[in-house]
């Protein structure tokens, strides 16, 4: 069976039992550009490689505890979020900046139709809180968002990989979508429940670098992942 046809948690299986280095391989090539594009939005193009390479050795030092995961995605966003706030931490990021941004998103707040929110006020007032509000979701329902609008999966495809019907996963999916629209309102950002999947699907995840996703790999191999004292 094609490696790219086997779900997350057999991959991790085989990765742990049978210390198949082509099992975390193809977990890298399939995550990679989730976390690549998580990372980028939060500390830029520039660190996201790095965020990104700290993210995996996550992966590999936490596999045994991530047995059972039907999906990693949901998992892989919140640990890149630890990263990323971690990375900014550790170099002294201007946090007034940061103050100040969230400042003015709470000043020129958006309230319109999934159509007409642009691409340059999700990038402006919703990408920027966009992975801390994943985070606080459930694992479930992070998940199932991150599999809909982040990996471009179809309800049907859902529902095999979380082990539901396919009406549950709808419902899961549009739930969290309210979920996510309180918490942005909460932190400013009047958007419909509607537009955050519509501007997540239109901004999916981005394809890693190939020349990040062979250092990851070849990293993975030799155990020489960069450590990280982040806790998750």
């Amino acid at each position: 069976m094609p490696l790219s046809t086997i779900a997350d948690d057999e991959l991790l299986r085989q990765h742990l039992d049978e210390q198949s280095g082509a099992a975390m391989e193809e977990l890298v090539r399939r995550h990679s550009g989730l976390v690549y594009s998580a990372a980028k939005r939060q500390v830029g193009r520039n660190d996201a490689a790095d965020v990104s390479q700290a993210v995996f050795a996550i992966l590999v030092k936490k596999a045994h505890k991530l047995r059972g995961r039907p999906t990693l995605g949901g998992w892989l966003v919140k640990a890149t979020r630890y990263c990323a706030v971690d990375f900014m931490r550790k170099n002294s990021l201007n946090a007034k900046h940061e103050r100040l941004a969230a400042a003015e998103r709470r000043e020129t707040a958006y309230d319109q139709s999934a159509g007409d929110y642009s691409a340059g006020e999700w990038s402006a007032h919703v990408a920027p809180q966009l992975d801390a509000a994943l985070v606080s979701l459930s694992e479930a329902d992070r998940s199932a968002v991150v599999l809909r609008f982040l990996q471009d999966h179809s309800f049907s495809e859902i529902a095999q990989v979380l082990k539901t019907t396919e009406e549950a996963a709808r419902k899961r999916v549009t739930r969290a979508l309210q979920k996510l629209q309180v918490y942005l309102s909460r932190n400013g950002v009047a958007i419909p429940a509607a537009a955050i999947g519509v501007g997540m699907a239109a901004q999916a995840s981005s394809a890693a670098p190939a020349s990040l996703v062979a250092t990851i790999i070849g990293q993975t191999k030799c155990q020489a992942l960069p450590a990280s004292v982040v806790s998750i």
